[in-house]
């Protein structure tokens, strides 16, 4: 994918993001977090966009991935060990804590 088209995307879904209103997510943090809104395909454009390097990017992205498929793995041996509600509980839990 050409990073022009591709930072002009990341661009377009962030000025959508903008001018859904003022109460819109409070303007996506001020832009601080819109990463968080964007597909993940746009994360190492993304970053170009915010100066960094594409290969941090990509590092990020695989990053990203590699902790996705690891914690699908360990919720679901968590969910039949230790039920599924008493799984969902816990990961939110823990979502909340993070936070």
């Amino acid at each position: 994918m050409n990073h022009e088209l591709a930072a002009l995307a990341c661009h377009a879904w962030i000025v959508r993001l903008q001018v859904q209103g003022p109460n819109s997510v409070t303007n996506a943090y001020n832009n601080r977090t819109a990463g968080a809104q964007l597909p993940l395909p746009f994360i190492p454009s993304y970053t170009v966009v915010l100066g960094l390097t594409t290969f941090k990017g990509a590092n990020l992205l695989a990053t990203n991935n590699t902790i996705n498929a690891a914690s699908r793995v360990l919720t679901d041996y968590a969910g039949e060990r230790l039920g599924r509600q008493n799984t969902l509980v816990l990961t939110l839990l823990l979502a909340a804590c993070s936070a």
